[in-house]
């Protein structure tokens, strides 16, 4: 006799975020039950109600890599190349994200309901990982351009926008490569940031 396999919590959270995203935050937990192949008695055991589930389901995930990457702070490569890895990096986060969000913003759950601790908030954190980046780099005398949390906050808003407009226009917009578009915006961000000899 074949046993049916046993999902583990992680692996149930992912098949219920492919159906809020797929289906949106009225999907039925017939359909999530049905697709992690359990029943809807199992699920509400393993994660209470259905609004439980959906934002332990939709909440982001602290991006371990690239915290770690940014917290070892500029190594010896040019600090604009590192940027564009960053960049990079960044756009692969709010591929993973964005759809997440806009389920979530759909349900009408407030953000205190997904970041129950907002200092602790993946976008928080990554936001002050890449200011810390930025602040050792200008330390060095390796880059400039002002205020550090100013500069995340513009490099982060600049790299989610091609994401953000691909996930709500889709086709209206032009196909565009993450690689050249990151590109792109390296080199306009560098523009004001490259210490004053590299200008």
């Amino acid at each position: 006799m074949v046993r049916p396999r046993h999902f583990t919590d992680d692996e149930m959270l992912d098949v219920a975020r492919a159906c809020f995203i797929a289906h949106g935050p009225g999907v039925s937990t017939t359909v999530i039950a049905d697709a992690a192949g359990v029943s809807q008695a199992t699920l509400f055991k393993r994660f209470g109600t259905k609004q439980e589930l959906m934002e332990e389901a939709l909440r982001p995930r602290t991006p371990v890599a690239l915290l770690a990457r940014l917290a070892a702070g500029p190594d010896a490569r040019p600090i604009d190349a590192q940027l564009h890895e960053i960049g990079l990096q960044l756009q692969a986060l709010f591929d993973r994200v964005l759809p997440c969000a806009m389920a979530m913003w759909a349900s009408g759950t407030p953000p205190s309901s997904v970041f129950r601790d907002p200092e602790q908030a993946p976008p928080v954190l990554t936001r002050r990982a890449l200011s810390a980046f930025i602040r050792q780099a200008q330390e060095q005398g390796r880059m400039a351009g002002g205020d550090p949390e100013a500069l995340a906050m513009q490099f982060i808003g600049a790299t989610k926008e091609l994401v953000f407009q691909r996930h709500i226009f889709r086709d209206a917009i032009p196909s565009a490569d993450p690689e050249a578009y990151v590109s792109t915006l390296i080199r306009a961000f560098w523009a004001g940031c490259a210490p004053a000899e590299e200008r």
